[in-house]
């Protein structure tokens, strides 16, 4: 079953977007301008209909750090990541390889996917599909972090 048009890129996050699918979805944006591509990218929120029965085909439901958490048991710091969101700090991958996005990666660091590791983890186990989820040409390549410019650079 075709789940999406070809040359497309779907990010499916929240939405508003929190941070991280936020970053990834502009990050593709701008590698897809960058490289003159010809696929069109879009973000998608993971409550919608869409979301849904793309995650069903994985046979897994569209969720969040926070519902892995709590499905999973994981005691998270969400205080810790609270602050992390305000203060990232040094953000020595992405945006040390390429300025990319700046403004909103003002609010995305390396340690804010570190403190969310273990959901990305215990995901699939868990029954979801954690976003930020990135499909490209309708194949699910990655879900639950925030991918490097290299490695994104390299699946668009």
């Amino acid at each position: 079953m075709e789940i999406m048009q070809r040359d497309e890129i779907l990010v499916i996050g929240t939405e508003p977007p929190c941070p991280r699918c936020d970053y990834l979805t502009r990050m593709v944006q701008d590698i897809v301008n960058t490289m003159g591509l010809t696929r069109t990218v879009r973000h998608l929120d993971y409550t919608s209909d869409e979301a849904h029965r793309i995650a069903a085909e994985f046979s897994l439901v569209p969720g969040t750090a926070k519902d892995v958490a709590r499905i999973a048991g994981l005691a998270i710091d969400w205080n810790t990541v609270q602050e992390l969101i305000a203060n990232p700090g040094e953000r020595s991958d992405a945006l040390s390889e390429k300025k990319c996005c700046a403004i909103t990666a003002a609010q995305w660091s390396p340690a804010l996917d570190e403190a969310l590791s273990p959901c990305e983890r215990k995901a699939r186990e868990s029954g979801i599909l954690m976003t930020p989820i990135l499909i490209v040409n309708g194949r699910l390549v990655h879900q639950g972090s925030v991918l490097t410019l290299q490695a994104v650079q390299s699946l668009c």
